[in-house]
């Protein structure tokens, strides 16, 4: 769990670094634009983001997973934190990234959310298969 916590640390450092000197928009005409000019900026935004919230959700899954269930082998608290930590950061940017570009909607929402529950479920049922 170290080594998370210390990655994690280097990875909120590299998305504070790439939200104070990069700038994905610019502003043309009074209003604020995403420019495609510039999709190094924003590749670098939701690459460093996915990376700082997986770290922290993998963190927090785990103590939680730890606090909740007592009696479990620390490591399979990590890779499953780990795995669902993945999973809702891939959620959360796949939504930041539909909304810069203004096409999410609701339903949308939805699938992506479903789409992820669906891929848990399934890593969940392949473990439990190997255990039986």
């Amino acid at each position: 769990m170290l080594g998370i916590a210390i990655a994690n640390i280097f990875s909120w450092s590299a998305f504070a670094l790439v939200v104070t000197k990069l700038s994905p928009c610019v502003k043309w005409l009074n209003n604020t634009v995403c420019s495609a000019g510039n999709t190094k900026a924003l590749i670098a935004f939701y690459a460093t983001l996915f990376l700082a919230l997986t770290g922290l959700l993998a963190i927090i899954g785990f103590y939680l997973r730890v606090y909740w269930k007592k009696n479990e082998l620390y490591y399979e608290n990590v890779n499953i934190a780990f795995r669902q930590g993945i999973l809702v950061s891939l959620a959360i940017c796949g939504l930041l990234a539909l909304q810069s570009f203004r096409v999410l909607t609701w339903w949308d929402s939805l699938i992506l959310v479903l789409l992820l529950l669906i891929t848990e479920f399934s890593f969940l049922k392949r473990n439990a298969q190997k255990k039986v």
